[in-house]
């Protein structure tokens, strides 16, 4: 005894052996009824399965049912080398059931197929219970036969039943007919030439129209055809594709008429029908190829892909991935210095959370997509929006709208973030650039929903919107009806995003286990909230003078005598009124400056300090004030508009100075003449005599004016009153009058008009 026990304790140490027992133990837990045992070798044997029905350790037997079965019975086999082959890797056992019946609960199928069921377990239940002795050859005929007579049918279903019974896995549900394995669904079948498949015709051209089957060698043509006439970027029709085969490979010659070959086609009882031509082309068709044919890759990536993943997914919570885009609003929109002037369409952006489908930013501008209006929408984004809202005047509380800060990443289009922006959002703002693809704007699919919802919602109901008439005749033109400005078209769409951040209901939207537990509505707002208080916090905030020098607009401003000018615009600050720069500038010259500028409204600027980093808030003038509230794009468009108003009156400047200037010249010509006359009757006049007395001859000067230009109320009231040398003027006969005396007889018509010019000499 001492030596049996001391052999099977070094047995048991044997590292193999040992291995070789528990392998075994571990085969014989997964070999179990109703387990299905695949072949892997030998070869002839490799692909067959068989159903395990019952073992008997024992007895070491087991009994097993050759898959699929339709001709079989089970028979008793070997357990020990049913084991050896699994643990010798010749068979394995399949971890799912190729011939496994419905789970389903007898509510989800027809009543008819459960009489059925009902009617063949009655009549085999007994039978199949008698275990092993079923499985035995002896005796079961008899059995059979017996089953068969009470059930009042053949032993053929008696047997056909029994063999559903073991084939799908002992269940009562493996009685339910299967359908789905009838008629061969998608094969096609098998048919002699001469009958014709289809139904027959109801019209018929001829008595031998019978119509024509679909051979191999018109497949093959039909393929050619799809590939030569229907996967081209012109995107043929299949009538288009249909007409062309029918002309390139099925016509029985040409005929020519007026030097044009023209096809001949067979006469329609010889001709396959367009009904059957579209039957197989749909089986023949490769979807994915003829879309990417047709549509280009772009195209196909963008509109007919399969959309497999959600966005949702890959974020894990509030600011971690944010979308922006850009779009051209279907709306236009006036001039707010101007309503009678229409200004086009105004550039909408918005900023969405991936995470909480939440607009978190937005901005409205009239430059195309560009990086300054994705910088405002950012700046838009990482704001208070309740001071945002305020500039509005639209006063909201904290928690109608609470994000403020910037995300971990921004997915955006590479227009927009291919420039400054993106250096300063990774360096300074440690947010992450996702530039998406060229074409590819299924990529930020959640923020280009929001445009679609957006036109749906409010801007194809305010007035100037785009009409899809427009084009039709006798139609009103839609941009007529243009009422807003970009002002109170911005107001309306914080109104709109304040109605979708609030009550928006996403019944697509992922929620997670834990949200369902805590009665989390898919509502923007509902997200947010549940998000920062249950997920990791990514948010980033920033002072607003960060934000300011980081994401606002920059130029130059020029420091002049009258203030720091900027778009026409005139500013002042405290410091410069301390370091006199307007009193430098007008003396020692002009200077620049850097500055930033909030393009929204021009009431105030940033100048940057050049010796530091600090930013100086600049404000209008009281000459530039009434431009404050506008936008720079308003300010600009109204100094454009005074151009042309400018070019257009020069004409009429130049005119009255050219005019000017003859009549200047006319009189200072005749002054001169005169003068020269009179210099040369005074003789010997000097010049030293001619300056020496110009106090006295002032004088009497002005007493000679005065007498003339005294005021008599009588002459006023009976309207005789003469202006100065107006009778001397009338007088005046040129023909008659020699040149010695011709100071004489001008009289003081002469002197007034030297007073003239002298006062225009000044």
């Amino acid at each position: 005894m001492e030596d049996g026990y001391e052999k099977v304790l070094e047995l048991l140490l044997d590292t193999k052996y040992s291995q070789a027992i528990r392998a075994r133990l571990v085969v014989e837990e997964l070999l179990s009824v109703n387990a299905i045992v695949e072949w892997l070798a030998p070869d002839d044997r490799k692909g067959e399965m068989f159903r395990v029905l019952y073992f008997d350790k024992k007895e070491d037997q087991i009994v097993i049912f050759p898959l699929p079965g339709d001709k079989d019975f089970p028979f008793v086999s070997d357990l020990n080398s049913v084991l050896e082959a699994l643990n010798n890797g010749e068979a394995f056992i399949r971890p799912n059931d190729p011939y496994g019946s419905p789970k389903q609960q007898d509510s989800q199928f027809k009543k008819k197929d459960l009489a059925r069921r009902d009617r063949a377990w009655r009549a085999i239940e007994e039978l199949v219970h008698e275990e092993p002795e079923i499985y035995c050859f002896e005796g079961r005929g008899k059995k059979v036969a017996a089953a068969a007579r009470r059930a009042e049918t053949t032993k053929k279903y008696i047997i056909k039943w029994m063999r559903a019974y073991w084939r799908r896995g002992k269940v009562k549900n493996a009685l339910l007919p299967s359908y789905e394995n009838c008629g061969g669904k998608g094969k096609e079948k098998p048919c002699p030439e001469e009958c014709k498949r289809g139904r027959r015709r109801k019209i018929k051209t001829s008595e031998e129209d019978f119509g024509v089957n679909i051979t191999d060698l018109d497949k093959s043509i039909i393929l050619l055809s799809i590939n030569n006439f229907y996967n081209l970027k012109e995107s043929h029709s299949i009538r288009k594709t249909y007409d062309w085969m029918m002309a390139e490979y099925y016509n029985k010659g040409y005929e020519v008429k007026n030097g044009t070959k023209f096809p001949i086609l067979p006469p329609v009882e010889e001709r396959m029908t367009i009904d059957q031509f579209r039957y197989w082309f749909r089986k023949i068709l490769d979807l994915k190829k003829s879309l990417v044919s047709r549509k280009g890759t772009r195209g196909f990536n963008l509109r007919h892909r399969e959309i497999l993943k959600s966005s949702t997914l890959s974020t894990s919570g509030p600011g971690h991935t944010f979308q922006i885009d850009a779009t051209i609003a279907d709306v236009y929109v006036v001039s707010s210095l101007n309503r009678t002037r229409i200004i086009g369409r105004p550039v909408l952006y918005f900023v969405v959370c991936v995470f909480t489908r939440m607009i978190v930013g937005f901005y409205v501008g009239l430059e195309g997509p560009s990086y300054l209006g994705a910088a405002m929408a950012l700046f838009n984004t990482a704001v208070d929006k309740v001071e945002l809202c305020s500039r509005y005047g639209i006063v909201i509380e904290k928690g109608a709208w609470p994000s403020f800060g910037f995300s971990q990443y921004l997915i955006a289009d590479r227009g927009e973030m291919i420039s400054n922006i993106t250096d300063q959002l990774v360096n300074g703002f440690d947010t992450r650039i996702v530039n998406t693809p060229p074409y590819r704007a299924d990529f930020k699919g959640i923020v280009e929903q929001q445009f679609r919802r957006a036109n749906i919602d409010m801007i194809e109901w305010a007035p100037g919107s785009i009409d899809k008439r427009f084009r039709e005749r006798g139609e009103r033109d839609h941009r007529l009806d243009a009422k807003l400005t970009i002002d109170e078209f911005t107001t309306l769409i914080i109104h709109m995003i304040l109605n979708h951040n609030k009550n928006h209901y996403f019944e697509d939207y992922p929620l997670s286990p834990e949200m369902n537990q805590d009665g989390v509505k898919p509502v923007p707002l509902d997200l947010w909230d549940w998000g920062m208080e249950n997920c990791i916090g990514h948010i980033r905030h920033w002072t607003t003078e960060e934000l300011i020098r980081g994401l606002m607009p920059t130029d130059t401003a020029s420091i002049q005598e009258g203030g720091i000018k900027f778009k026409n615009l005139f500013y002042t600050c405290d410091r410069a009124h301390d370091e006199a720069w307007f009193t430098l500038a007008r003396n020692r010259g002009r200077g620049k400056a850097k500055v930033s500028y909030d393009p929204r409204r021009m009431d105030r600027i940033f100048l940057h300090d050049p010796h530091g980093n600090e930013l100086i808030e600049c404000r209008l003038l009281e000459k530039s004030e009434e431009f404050g509230l506008h936008r720079v794009e308003d300010v600009e468009e109204f100094f454009f508009e005074q151009k042309p108003k400018k070019r257009k009156h020069s004409s009429q400047e130049m005119q009255g100075n050219a005019e000017f200037l003859a009549t200047m010249k006319e009189i200072t010509g005749q002054a001169e003449a005169l003068t020269n006359a009179a210099l040369e009757r005074s003789g010997d006049v000097s010049d030293a005599s001619r300056v020496a007395n110009i106090r006295e001859n002032r004088a009497e000067e002005r007493k000679n004016i005065g007498e003339k230009e005294a005021f008599d109320p009588i002459k006023q009231e009976e309207g005789s009153r003469e202006f100065p040398g107006e009778n001397c003027a009338a007088r005046e006969d040129h023909d008659h009058v020699d040149e010695s005396d011709e100071l004489d007889v001008l009289g003081a018509s002469k002197a007034s008009a030297l007073d003239m010019l002298k006062s225009l000499r000044g």
